[in-house]
């Protein structure tokens, strides 16, 4: 926060607003919709399980498998669209949009926004 007073900037905590899923329920929430094939499907890709797929972890390869996973829901053959994935793992779909688009620069696909 900037004050006029003494124009200094002070860095306030991040608050936990609780809207960030946890891994079991990213993946209850998949599996109601009929979708825990194509996170096995990914899980067993990348060598990890599913939960790890649905988490948070920054570990490699985890990350790179839930972006996979984002980006098949994303496809035309599931069809689901970018603030959907964001509500299931209770993220921001910039937060997606911008994994995609990483994603694309790292296979050296065209990007697109």
């Amino acid at each position: 926060m900037v004050t006029k007073k003494t124009m200094k900037v002070v860095m306030k905590p991040a608050e936990d607003d609780g809207i960030r899923k946890t891994a079991g329920e990213v993946l209850e929430g998949l599996l109601a919709r009929n979708l825990g094939g194509v996170v096995e499907e990914v899980a067993a890709e990348f060598h990890c399980t599913p939960l790890e797929v649905c988490g948070t972890s920054r570990q490699v390869p985890i990350p790179d498998a839930r972006v996979e996973l984002w980006s098949r829901l994303y496809s035309k053959e599931i069809g689901w669209s970018l603030p959907r994935i964001a509500e299931v793992y209770g993220l921001d779909h910039s937060t997606i949009i911008w994994q995609l688009k990483a994603r694309k620069k790292r296979l050296g696909k065209r990007v697109k926004p």
